[in-house]
């Protein structure tokens, strides 16, 4: 029997030239025997494109391998445009989704810059009440300090009550200090300050020594006062 097309698909093989044959084989060229029909009929199944026709010429072999017709290449590139549009539209619609986030984000670090100013505004105003206070309160001290002065700037005023215990205090102990008089009349610090340079100035009392190691001396007493 000859070799048919249904045998060559099968793997069956028939040599004609073994001369040939052996030297292909030598070169590592042919792999197998028979296996080139079945290698042609599936890489073109592999490509997708139809299984190729073998003809039997008599003499030879004619292999007709077709390609895609036209309307399929158009139809599978349609396919694959419409899927990367869709993959597109999806990253479109995540960017918008992105991008109303992000504008959320910004709304509210705008609101909450808006609420830091309010409270800022509001703490400025409260420092600067508090600084008028406080000027209002310095004037209000340096008008009694002046008034003070002037009292004790007159030769015809006569000493106070709490001037008196200041002396009281000197006389039971020379050595006395402002805290000492703070304690044993009751007298603000302040007061008692002002009280000392008075009774210096007019001739009631004087400081013998330094600050620290000296002692007061009375040069009037509770009778002349």
């Amino acid at each position: 029997m000859g070799m048919t097309i249904a045998r060559m698909k099968v793997g069956q093989s028939c040599i004609r030239n073994h001369a040939l044959a052996r030297a292909l084989a030598y070169m590592n060229i042919i792999e197998n025997w028979g296996s080139g029909f079945r290698k042609i009929a599936d890489s073109c199944i592999e490509s997708g494109l139809q299984e190729p026709e073998f003809i039997d010429m008599e003499s030879s072999v004619r292999v007709n391998i077709y390609r895609k017709n036209v309307t399929q290449e158009n139809e599978e590139g349609g396919l694959k445009t419409e899927k990367s549009g869709l993959k597109t539209d999806k990253v479109a619609q995540k960017t918008d989704n992105v991008a109303q986030k992000t504008d959320k984000v910004a709304q509210k670090t705008e609101k909450g810059g808006l609420k830091t100013d309010k409270v800022a505004q509001k703490t400025d105003k409260v420092a600067q009440k508090s600084d008028q206070v406080a000027q209002k309160s310095d004037q209000v001290a340096q008008k009694s300090d002046q008034v003070a002065q002037k009292t004790e700037n007159k030769d015809d005023v006569s000493i106070s009550l709490s001037q008196m215990e200041v002396i009281k205090a000197l006389s039971n102990d020379p050595t006395i200090t402002i805290q000492g008089i703070q304690t044993a009349t009751g007298i603000p610090e302040r007061t008692i300050k002002r009280h000392l340079s008075f009774l210096k100035s007019n001739g009631y009392i004087q400081r013998i020594g330094p600050d620290k190691g000296g002692h007061w001396e009375v040069l009037r007493n509770d009778d002349e006062i």
